[in-house]
């Protein structure tokens, strides 16, 4: 019969200086007291919501979630490490695809097939050419037709003095308004 180990309540089989390899291992690490610390690996399951490993550290997480404590301050919140630098536009839409798939798969809310990803959340960042808004959520996207997303992206729009039913240029005003914008631009009346 292997003897148990010499902590009192522990009865762990002895494994080197008459002590289990838990108990050995803290006296390793805490300059021969094997009491010093709290048993690492407890019986307790990881504080994190739905997360059923158990424990291995002072915070109440498992190893996982522990880490992300550690890194974000939330435990469910993931942050890949090897990402250094704020994502490209192209990249966090590339990580929607990636995530939840084709836009034009799903159905935008007017009813319309969808065409394109829209954000619907506040953006992080923005995108230095063309000012666009970004974020690395991928929830805070909608899939929208385009006239939906246009319409989304414009907030400000523009009410035309000389009615509805004509032409527009890019900007989504008149062509009469865009040309007296850009008579106003110049300094000419």
């Amino acid at each position: 019969m292997t003897a148990s180990c010499k902590i009192d309540d522990c009865d762990n089989p002895a494994a080197a200086r008459g002590w289990c390899k838990p108990h050995y291992m803290i006296a390793y690490r805490h300059d021969g007291d094997p009491l010093a610390a709290p048993l690492q690996g407890s019986r307790r399951p990881c504080s994190a919501e739905g997360c059923k490993k158990r424990t291995s550290s002072e915070s109440g997480y498992c190893p996982e979630h522990h880490r992300n404590w550690e890194r974000t301050g939330d435990p469910l919140l993931y942050v890949n490490p090897l990402i250094k630098e704020v994502p490209t536009y192209h990249r966090a839409h590339q990580r929607i695809y990636e995530q939840r798939g084709r836009a034009s798969d799903r159905w935008c809310p007017c009813g319309d097939p969808a065409e394109e990803w829209a954000l619907t959340g506040e953006p992080k960042w923005f995108e230095p050419v063309n000012g666009k808004g970004y974020t690395d959520d991928v929830y805070a996207y909608t899939a929208l037709c385009g006239p939906c997303h246009r319409r989304r992206d414009r907030p400000h729009q523009h009410h035309c003095p000389h009615g509805e039913g004509r032409r527009r240029s890019a900007r989504g005003d008149c062509l009469d308004c865009h040309a007296d914008r850009q008579r106003r631009s110049k300094g000419v009346a």
